[in-house]
């Protein structure tokens, strides 16, 4: 083992356990690629966390609930972050894990979600020409 690089990153969250990082710097690789609204949306959010939820109030929460999502694409993110605002759950003392779990199994349950939602509404009619 002497002389091998060891990973010390944790693959779930993304914390180095050997280096404090900066994670401001972090936060905006990460955010580089997603849209202004998808953005300004997390920043709104992660303030009414901040403000609300003392135990979620470090920059380094933001950086893990970032690393979590990053694979989720904007539309299911948005949507996550409309439930949560909707809901007031920042209110309640849910942080940035509630947040994460919330859009996470949205992401992992959507195409069954939109099945149920065809069985119960029904799909479009078909057009007639």
């Amino acid at each position: 083992m002497r002389g091998e690089t060891r990973p010390w990153t944790c693959p779930q969250c993304g914390f180095n356990y050997l280096n404090k990082s900066n994670y401001s710097k972090k936060i905006n690789e990460i955010l580089k690629d997603r849209d202004l609204k998808t953005k300004k949306q997390l920043r709104d959010v992660a303030q009414l966390i901040r403000v609300n939820v003392p135990s979620d109030s470090g920059r380094d929460k933001y950086y893990f609930f970032l690393y979590n999502v990053k694979e989720v694409d904007n539309t299911t993110l948005l949507w996550g972050l409309d439930q949560f605002y909707k809901g007031k759950h920042y209110l309640k003392g849910k942080g940035y894990a509630y947040l994460k779990a919330v859009i996470l199994s949205r992401d992992k349950n959507k195409e069954k979600i939109s099945e149920n939602e065809k069985k119960m509404i029904g799909s479009a009619p078909p057009t007639v020409t």
